[in-house]
């Protein structure tokens, strides 16, 4: 916070004519015993008033008599004397002290003259804090911005609403300080006393950041504090549902008044609400060939792109009016032809993306998708919420990733490898990918990359294929069906992402399975125990694997618990899973085919393969795969994810019952 701390030092230039001089005519400079401050500074201030030059010796020795005598006015005459140089030199601290004195007797022309010496520091003022609000407050309301300044700095712990309004009241005359306080206030908020203003924020951290030549380290603060709140806004933007909150939140990016606001409002509010009939479909029935989901998802498309690119959004002659210009956002407007900044744009970019991509199943659709992921990527917004771990919520890679995918799924190599350039001219997201074969949203570079591992150097699929050989998985898998097909709690659920990757024959993907479903059987945290009971032989081989189950320490000593999932998914005849990659090339992926297999083909990178009876299947999904069935039969298949080998030396924990520790369950425990 710029406050008292980072002002020392910082003394503006005394302009001597806002000075308050207190003058009226000459005599001479002997006292008597006799005379009261009075007399004594009536007769300083007549000698100094005269037309012609006297010498200051008949008339400064009774003025400071006077003002050491507690009379006001003498000390106001003498602090001006001081500050103007008539003593025969300025002397800022004497002036200062006379105005102070003044000051605290009630001579609000002093108070005002003190404010303005001190540049309204406190520290220079003095006084008692009930004086020194009061004299900046008089200061403030005469348009004094230090004064406005130093008054928020002293109200902002007791009283942030009238601090705010202080620090505003100096922002609009681009105090630097000031607009960086306005702005964390409004970032942090106060409880029930000042509400927090993200977007707000961020205009003024704007405002200040670009004032570097006037106040460099309050500019610099700003640029960092913007730095930050930015990915801030943008994850609560991208977590935020619902119609009102989303239009309250298009609201609120712009605060400048503009000739097409409302225009543009409108046509948001009209395709969020094309959105939300989306949503509200695609739940009702979670289905790639859900038609109401569709025409709905279609109709926000245009409309937000229309918004965009076409006239809803725009004004004649811009937003040229005196409410516009007098804004004290006006410096924050880059295009006053529209009613459109860089937030709006990237909300609309972030709407056409997501839904151009649940479109793009059409080959038609998948140049129009790439399009808008390309457009989202190279906004600025996007490119500052980036990740470099998997954990990070981000923009940048994962739309930079799901373009390569779409420019690859329509043939367009040529522009999927000049995408997969554009990950590595970002300094820090983890996304400067080796090929536009392999580029999940967070790549780790120093890890073995191939698309297919040798089954066979996994403990885990040694053991699964010894179960298999007994018959255990096959019983697993008949006792999970016998389940399924009596209604039980534990059913295949279907897929119900809208932008899941797939698609199948029509009228395939109407029940309530779907397509493409799964049994769930441990979520990456937890094993589902119920669900562990039907697939017993399953569960036992999984949770006792350190290479699924365990945790790694890393060479920097970072313990990564497990990857990912455990689950059977279930794919039916005719399906295609379609080109996708997964989010980390931290970890492979195991596949047993349980039944079903035949005439199913399997693509990682280049290379294509066929599931073989009683073989485990090993491959790194950070490679760009898909999966075509054109086999008679429903296909089931174990999937697991494992830790990268590279990554170190796998271990389970010692409690049972943690969440992914070893468990007792004999394999000879089944019927």
């Amino acid at each position: 916070e710029h406050d008292n701390e980072h002002l020392v030092g910082r003394m503006m230039g005394l302009y001597l004519e806002v000075l308050v001089v207190v003058l009226g005519s000459p005599e001479s400079g002997v006292t008597t015993p006799s005379e009261s401050a009075e007399e004594l500074f009536a007769r300083a201030r007549d000698a100094a008033s005269g037309r012609a030059p006297v010498p200051v010796n008949s008339w400064l020795p009774l003025l400071e008599h006077s003002a050491q005598l507690g009379h006001a006015p003498a000390q106001a005459m003498l602090g001006l004397a001081h500050a103007q140089g008539h003593t025969g030199v300025i002397d800022q601290q004497q002036s200062v002290l006379w105005f102070r004195k003044a000051a605290q007797q009630g001579d609000r022309n002093s108070a005002f003259n003190l404010v303005t010496l001190c540049t309204a520091r406190p520290v220079c003022i003095q006084g008692t804090r009930e004086q020194q609000l009061g004299w900046l407050q008089d200061a403030a309301d005469s348009g004094l911005a230090d004064a406005s300044f130093e008054l928020g700095n002293l109200l902002a712990e007791f009283e942030p609403e009238r601090a705010y309004r202080a620090y505003m009241a100096a922002s609009v005359v681009d105090h630097v300080p000031a607009t960086y306080n306005a702005a964390r206030m409004l970032a942090l908020g106060s409880g029930d006393k000042l509400d927090a203003d993200l977007m707000a924020a961020m205009h003024l951290f704007a405002r200040a950041a670009r004032a570097a030549h006037e106040h460099p380290k309050a500019a610099a603060d700003a640029r960092d504090a913007l730095g930050r709140l930015r990915p801030l806004w943008l994850k609560q933007a991208e977590s935020e549902t619902g119609l009102d909150a989303m239009t309250k939140r298009f609201d609120e990016a712009n605060r400048m008044p503009h000739e097409a606001e409302e225009a543009c409002t409108s046509a948001w509010r009209r395709g969020m609400q094309h959105w939300q009939a989306f949503e509200e479909a695609y739940v009702a029935h979670a289905s790639y060939e859900n038609a109401a989901a569709a025409a709905n998802l279609r109709l926000a498309v245009a409309v937000f792109s229309e918004m965009l690119d076409g006239g809803s959004c725009q004004a004649t002659n811009g937003c040229k009016s005196r409410e516009c210009l007098s804004s004290e956002y006006s410096s924050i407007r880059m295009d006053t032809a529209s009613a459109l900044n860089e937030y709006r744009t990237y909300l609309l970019l972030s709407k056409l993306a997501e839904g151009t991509r649940n479109l793009a199943r059409d080959p038609s659709e998948l140049a129009v998708a790439a399009g808008w992921h390309e457009r989202l990527v190279q906004s600025d917004l996007c490119r500052e919420l980036y990740a470099v771990a998997e954990s990070d919520q981000s923009c940048f890679n994962d739309q930079l990733a799901a373009a390569i995918t779409l420019r690859r799924r329509n043939n367009e190599t040529t522009k999927a490898e000049a995408l997969r350039l554009l990950g590595h001219q970002h300094a820090h997201a983890a996304t400067h990918w080796i090929t536009h074969l392999q580029t999940p949203r967070v790549f780790w570079p120093n890890l073995l990359a191939q698309p297919w591992w040798v089954a066979a150097q996994f403990g885990v699929a040694t053991a699964l294929e010894a179960a298999w050989r007994q018959g255990q998985l096959t019983s697993d898998l008949h006792r999970l069906l016998r389940k399924s097909a009596l209604q039980d709690v534990d059913q295949f659920e279907r897929i119900t992402s809208s932008g899941a990757p797939i698609s199948g024959r029509d009228g395939d993907d109407a029940d309530a399975v779907g397509v493409w479903s799964e049994f769930m059987l441990f979520d990456g945290a937890k094993w589902n125990e119920r669900r562990c009971a039907i697939t017993i032989a399953l569960c036992t081989v999984l949770r006792t694997a350190p290479e699924v189950a365990g945790d790694v320490r890393t060479a920097d000593g970072a313990i990564l618990g497990p990857q990912g999932q455990v689950t059977v998914f279930r794919l039916r005849p005719g399906a295609h899973v379609l080109p996708h990659v997964g989010v980390s090339n931290r970890r492979l992926v195991l596949q047993f085919p349980l039944a079903g297999f035949e005439g199913v083909g399997f693509r990682v990178a280049n290379e294509w393969r066929n599931y073989s009876e009683g073989r485990a299947m090993v491959f790194d999904d950070s490679f760009e795969h898909e999966v075509v069935h054109n086999g008679p039969n429903e296909r089931f298949v174990l999937y697991a994810v494992m830790h990268h080998p590279q990554l170190g030396v796998p271990a389970l924990r010692n409690s049972v019952g943690d969440g992914h520790g070893t468990q007792e369950i004999g394999l000879n425990d089944m019927d």
